[in-house]
């Protein structure tokens, strides 16, 4: 993730596991709490994962629903990671069958 993106991060790594089932989503959000987490990485374990059980991870150009910039399956050992921002607006689409695990990893700035 350093080399990825250039940075140095500090020690303090969080990992939190997601499952969603069928009828659940995320709505669009950003994660940005000033001071806290800068980075995800995003590391989906769906074996088997078809497009019509949705779970799509969306990236959206501004707060606004209906302005989709990207689309990614939540392919089996897929990984997506970017920076978190007041920009950085996403989702996932509804669950319509099976069950979408993905580990969330989150990296800290080193502020010094």
């Amino acid at each position: 993730m350093e080399n990825e993106f250039a940075i140095t991060f500090d020690d303090k790594i969080d990992c939190t596991a997601h499952k969603l089932i069928s009828g659940q989503r995320i709505r669009i959000h950003n994660d940005f709490i000033p001071g806290m987490e800068t980075h995800r990485l995003l590391i989906q374990l769906n074996r088997g994962w078809i497009d019509e059980n949705g779970g799509m991870l969306m990236l959206f150009n501004s707060t606004d629903p209906n302005d989709l910039g990207k689309i990614y399956r939540p392919i089996h050992n897929s990984v997506f990671a970017f920076e978190i921002s007041a920009k950085s607006n996403h989702a996932v689409s509804t669950i319509k069958g099976g069950e979408r695990f993905t580990l969330v990893y989150s990296f800290y700035r080193n502020r010094e």
